[in-house]
């Protein structure tokens, strides 16, 4: 029985994704053994990942530089400086 416990906060965006081969395989068997659908194991890998890359803290660092350059080019105003 597949895994019922995800719930959609959203609206729901289709995706293609591309694997090779042996990735491919390795998903469908990772699926087959925890009984839930290939686009589950995506989902819940996807969310290892986020909440991973997110606790990192250059990862974070690297946001936080990236909004302030991304800041300066914005006026108060919420318009475009001129460049």
């Amino acid at each position: 029985m597949a895994n019922t416990k995800e719930t959609q906060t959203g609206p729901v965006r289709n995706l293609s994704v591309r694997f090779d081969d042996g990735r491919f395989k390795t998903l469908v068997l990772i699926a087959r053994v925890k009984d839930c659908t290939m686009g589950e194991v995506i989902r819940q890998a996807f969310d290892v990942y986020t909440q991973t890359l997110t606790q990192d803290a250059a990862w974070r660092d690297e946001v936080a530089q990236l909004a302030a350059e991304l800041s300066e080019l914005v006026e108060p105003a919420g318009s475009l400086a001129s460049v």
